[in-house]
């Protein structure tokens, strides 16, 4: 009953829409966690959608890296750095914020525990084990089982991601889409 009452509430709200979309790239924020010398897609799609006076109605964003930030060890619940992006669009916009995941396959944020790692010239053993960052040694760490960032790491990455959104987002023109 819920449901039906959530699909009847919203038919009686349909009105005319105007679209627009493009893209913008986040670098420095992924990396691929099974082939360190292969590249990650940095763009971030937008879809923005108007009501015919020009207010948002909402904006779907669509990046490719999973929502992980927090890693396996967090047990809190939490949308990572996915819900800290798409609080400050709707806030920045307006109306709703959807996040898709882009063909994230093998990519992961780049935490600033990897970070510190990399800088420290520390190795990785990546998921794919034949795979190594500065060569083999006693004080690789498994990249597929590194422990998780930090919640201010989700927010910096989420605030990153909303930044390129609202600006590729406040860039677009809208328009009514053509009938089919």
């Amino acid at each position: 009953e819920i449901v039906a009452d959530a699909i009847v509430q919203a038919w009686e709200s349909l009105e005319q829409a105007r679209i627009g979309h493009g893209a913008g790239f986040l670098y420095g924020h992924a990396l691929n966690r099974r082939w360190f010398d292969r590249p990650v897609d940095p763009a971030v799609g937008v879809l923005r959608v108007d009501n015919t006076a020009g207010e948002a109605l909402g904006v779907v964003i669509n990046f490719a890296c999973h929502p992980v930030v927090l890693g396996y060890d967090n047990l809190k619940i939490s949308d990572d750095d996915v819900g800290y992006a798409t609080a400050v669009v709707e806030q920045a916009l307006g109306g709703v914020c959807l996040f898709t995941n882009g063909g994230c396959a093998d990519v992961n944020p780049l935490t600033e525990t990897v970070r510190q790692q990399m800088a420290e010239r520390r190795s990785f053993t990546t998921m794919a084990r034949d795979a190594r960052y500065y060569g083999e040694g006693a004080d690789a760490i498994p990249i597929g089982d590194r422990k998780g960032g930090t919640f201010a790491e989700a927010e910096q990455i989420g605030q990153a991601l909303a930044d390129e959104v609202v600006y590729v987002a406040q860039g677009l023109t809208t328009a009514v889409p053509d009938a089919a």
